[in-house]
Formats: C-alpha cells, structure tokens, sequence
C-alpha cells in the first residue's frame, strides 16, 4: 500500500536472460493499493458486512423477547 514503507510482492525475484541471471535484492517494488483505492475496495463489503450483522442482532433480539416475554 502506498505510503507504508517499502513494499515487497510475493513472485520469484530471479531474474534470466538470454545471457544472464540474477537476484534483485533490495528496493521493493512499486505499491499496488493507494489509500483511497483501498478504502473504495473495502468499504461497500464494510457496509454490507455490518448491515447483516444489524438484521442479523435484530432478528434475535425479537426471538430472545418473544421467548421469554420482555417487553418491546
């Protein structure tokens, strides 16, 4: 993610050409994610996320209430 630092992406860093091969060390590469494309991946799963959980809560309030009577 842009902005943490160096970053390293998991893929094979030896190198081979037709006449050489090597290893880059050191650098990193370049960052996949700014910030802000971060959040836009991240935040409708967030909304959805914690609108379930809200029906999902809700649904069992009313269970729990209608069991044992309490009122609403």
């Amino acid at each position: 993610m842009e902005g943490t630092g160096i970053n390293y992406e998991r893929r094979n860093r030896l190198r081979v050409t037709a006449t050489t091969v090597g290893i880059s060390i050191g650098g990193g590469d370049a960052p996949q994610y700014t910030v802000d494309k971060l959040i836009g991946l991240i935040r409708p799963a967030a909304i959805r996320f914690t609108d379930t959980v809200s029906a999902v809560v809700q649904f069992y309030t009313e269970l729990i209430r209608k069991k044992h009577k309490f009122p609403s």
